[in-house]
């Protein structure tokens, strides 16, 4: 997916690597899959290519839960209850 955005901003892999800030070589590996990045390394990738990390990574194609509609209450404060 990477190596699609990439393309879809018509840069080459060293560009791409630049505007990451990493070299050009641990750019390739991760876009061929053979590096995988830190969570950090692959917010930095989608800034630079202007896409989501959810755009970059293979997810299930299940139905995403919206976590930001969901009416929750926040959990209980107090004491943990007790260990039979």
């Amino acid at each position: 997916m990477i190596r699609l955005a990439r393309w879809r901003k018509n840069l080459d892999q060293e560009q791409a690597a630049a505007r990451v800030g990493l070299s050009y070589r641990y750019f390739a590996e991760i876009e061929r899959g053979v590096r995988n990045p830190t969570l950090d390394v692959l917010v930095a990738i989608a800034k630079a290519l202007d896409v989501s990390v959810a755009d970059l990574v293979d997810v299930e194609s299940r139905k995403r839960i919206d976590l930001a509609r969901l009416e929750l209450e926040p959990p209980r404060r107090g004491r943990k209850p007790k260990r039979g």
